[in-house]
C-alpha cells in the first residue's frame, strides 16, 4: 500500500475526521438524483451493495426505498459506526473492497454502487481489479455506478482534520476501464461537487457466456 493511500486510510480511521466529514457528506445533494436514477435500473427485490458506504448516506437512501436488500461495506470502523447511526436497519460489513468477491456469492447483487472511492485508490490498476471483482458478484443485467474526480494527475488536500490524496481521471479513461472490466457503459455524465468536477458512469454487466454442461441421459 502506497504512502498516499496509507495517509488517506488513516484519515478515515479518525473519529474526529469522520464526525466532521459526515456533517458535509450526510446532506441532500445531487447524489440523491443519481441514487434515484440508479434504483430505477436495479431489479426490484435484488441486493444493492454500497461500497464504500462511508457514513451511510446512500445506504440509507437505498434502504428507505423499501424495494431492495441493502448491504454497506467499508474498511473504516469509525465510518461503519456512523453509518449504523445513519441507517440502523441496514446490514454493514467491515471489509476491504478488494475482498468483495470473497464476501458475496457470484452473481448475487442486482446493483453495485461505488461512489467516492476511485479518486482515492492509488494505482489505476487497483481500480481495474476492483471493477472486475465487482463484475464477478453481479447478476446478469445488474447495474454498476462509479464516479471519479475529473482532472489530471493528483492533489493532496487537508480537510476535516485529515490529509487525503486524490487521483484524477478523464471521462474516456474511466469509461475504458469500466468497459475492459466486463461492463457496457449506458451513460456517462458530469456533475459539480464540493471543490471538484465529477465523472459519473452507469453501466451494465456484459452478456456472459453460458456455462457448457454435459447432461448424461441413462
Amino acid at each position: 500500500m502506497g504512502l498516499e493511500i496509507t495517509k488517506t486510510s488513516s484519515a478515515y480511521d479518525s473519529e474526529h475526521f469522520v464526525e466532521e466529514y459526515s456533517k458535509v457528506y450526510n446532506v441532500p445533494s445531487m447524489m440523491q438524483m443519481i441514487r434515484e436514477d440508479f434504483m430505477k435500473q436495479v431489479r426490484p427485490g435484488s441486493m444493492i451493495v454500497d461500497v464504500p458506504c462511508g457514513p451511510g448516506r446512500d445506504t440509507k437512501g437505498f434502504l428507505e426505498n423499501g424495494t431492495f436488500k441493502v448491504v454497506g461495506v467499508d474498511l473504516s470502523w469509525p465510518m461503519l459506526r456512523k453509518a449504523k447511526e445513519t441507517a440502523p436497519q441496514a446490514v454493514f460489513i467491515h471489509a476491504d473492497i478488494n475482498d468483495i468477491d470473497l464476501i458475496f456469492e457470484p452473481r448475487s447483487a442486482g446493483g453495485v454502487f461505488i461512489a467516492g472511492l476511485f479518486q482515492e485508490y492509488g494505482q489505476k490498476s487497483n481500480v481495474s481489479n476492483v471493477l472486475k471483482k465487482a463484475n464477478h458478484v453481479m447478476e446478469d443485467n445488474a447495474i454498476l455506478f462509479v464516479d471519479a474526480k475529473r482532472g489530471q494527475g493528483s492533489e493532496v488536500r487537508y480537510d476535516f482534520g485529515g490529509e487525503r490524496t486524490f487521483f484524477h481521471y478523464q471521462p474516456e479513461e474511466l469509461k475504458v476501464m469500466v468497459e475492459e472490466s466486463g461492463f457496457k457503459v449506458k451513460k456517462i455524465f458530469p456533475n459539480t461537487g464540493r471543490h471538484s468536477q465529477w465523472i459519473n458512469i452507469f453501466a451494465t454487466v456484459n452478456k456472459r457466456e453460458q456455462s457448457t454442461l454435459t447432461h448424461w441421459v441413462s
